[in-house]
């Protein structure tokens, strides 16, 4: 009985280790850093909103790109669109949506939170951009993870409802997790 006491704490002991300190056994170019690892999440997360349309039928771009070979129609997702912040500069969000056949002209904020933090307390600037700075008339806040402050994305979601802070009567801002917005495209007819 003894020996198997001893070989369970063993077994308890390393699996501690390894569960409480991924950084130290990292291989090369793995996460070193929680700000690095919130990033490789969001690179994912943001892969994974341009999946979903891909396999609708969209071609994929970035925004430059697209602009490059002359604009033209079709179905697009573009990566790192421009636009004009609510400061007058220049900004990007992460995709605009475009599609000729199906009347889309839709801007996408994409938000993931792996780990608490304070970019929740960006969300009342990308609420007002999506309001006074998108000029499309559709905007979509995909946003999704474990990490938000409690409250925080449901005040987003409440403020899109009731449409808070002078929305004008024909804009349309929707809040979706990364589920919801696979349900609606996953409506979208395919080409």
């Amino acid at each position: 009985m003894r020996p198997f006491l001893a070989r369970l704490a063993c077994a308890v002991a390393v699996s501690a280790c390894l569960w409480a300190a991924p950084a130290a056994w990292a291989w090369q170019g793995e996460a070193d850093s929680q700000g690095q690892e919130a990033n490789w999440s969001g690179q994912d997360f943001e892969r994974r909103i341009r999946r979903v349309l891909i396999d609708r039928g969209f071609a994929a771009l970035t925004f430059a790109e697209w602009r490059s070979r002359g604009e033209p129609g079709g179905d697009w997702i573009l990566a790192n669109a421009p636009f004009t912040t609510l400061y007058g500069g220049p900004g990007r969000t992460e995709f605009l949506v475009l599609s000729d056949r199906l009347g889309l002209e839709i801007r996408i904020e994409a938000k993931y939170m792996a780990a608490t933090g304070s970019v929740d307390e960006k969300l009342p600037y990308v609420y007002l951009s999506a309001v006074e700075a998108a000029r499309e008339r559709t905007v979509f806040v995909i946003i999704d993870g474990p990490g938000w402050r409690p409250g925080s994305v449901e005040w987003l979601r409440t403020a899109a409802a009731e449409r808070r802070y002078g929305m004008p009567a024909d804009k349309e801002l929707r809040v979706l997790s990364l589920a919801e917005f696979t349900a609606w495209a996953e409506g979208l007819p395919k080409p």
